[in-house]
């Protein structure tokens, strides 16, 4: 083979080489796709969401949304909760959405009490921050309220559900989690009792 021919060959090589490169890093390259001070939704499907108030899905929900119109599946969902809490159903609401990732993560820097408490732990890895606390108590209705029998038996029966999943999940000290309905009864835990729970994941 002549020296111009393996020139030429080396070439070619060399064009193929960088074209595919190329190809491989637009597809590997990360977009931001949606950016607030909540959410941060990335070409890679992956979400980050910081909760820092009262519990509300919508952020969640448009991050879901703009990932589905670009054709992309959700990945990993980072979640950075600092709250009070919220409505029992919104946190229905989120742990359904949750469900749409590969892997979701939860890390509390302030509190995680009530309904942001249920977010915790419908994630596949949690952990908290030193001096953290997490918070759990009976479904609120205010006492002035009066249900019809079918709602009190509902919730009853909810209130229930709940309490048996968290025993479910706890390894030791599952009565903490065993609240009635309408009680005043509260669980508060700090980062070394959640972790004697087995609550924790890291």
């Amino acid at each position: 083979m002549s020296r111009r021919r393996v020139w030429d060959l080396v070439l070619f090589v060399f064009v193929v080489v960088a074209v595919a490169g190329g190809v491989v890093a637009d597809r590997t390259r990360t977009r931001v796709l949606l950016q607030t001070d909540a959410i941060t939704a990335k070409s890679n499907g992956d979400v980050t969401w910081n909760l820092t108030s009262t519990v509300d899905g919508d952020n969640l929900a448009k991050a879901l949304d703009v990932l589905d119109n670009h054709g992309i599946k959700p990945h990993e969902l980072y979640i950075r909760i600092s709250s009070g809490g919220g409505p029992l159903f919104e946190a229905v609401r989120v742990a359904n959405m949750m469900g749409r990732f590969r892997q979701t993560h939860a890390y509390v820097s302030g509190a995680a009490a009530s309904a942001a408490f249920l977010i915790f732990m419908a994630s596949d890895h949690r952990q908290m921050g030193p001096n953290t606390i997490l918070m759990w108590h009976s479904i609120q209705v205010p006492m002035s309220v009066t249900l019809s029998k079918n709602a009190e038996e509902f919730l009853k029966r909810y209130q229930n559900i709940l309490n048996a999943q968290l025993m479910r999940m706890a390894c030791e000290n599952k009565e903490a989690f065993n609240i009635p309905f309408r009680s005043d009864k509260e669980t508060w835990l700090t980062v070394d009792e959640a972790r004697s729970m087995c609550l924790l994941t890291e």
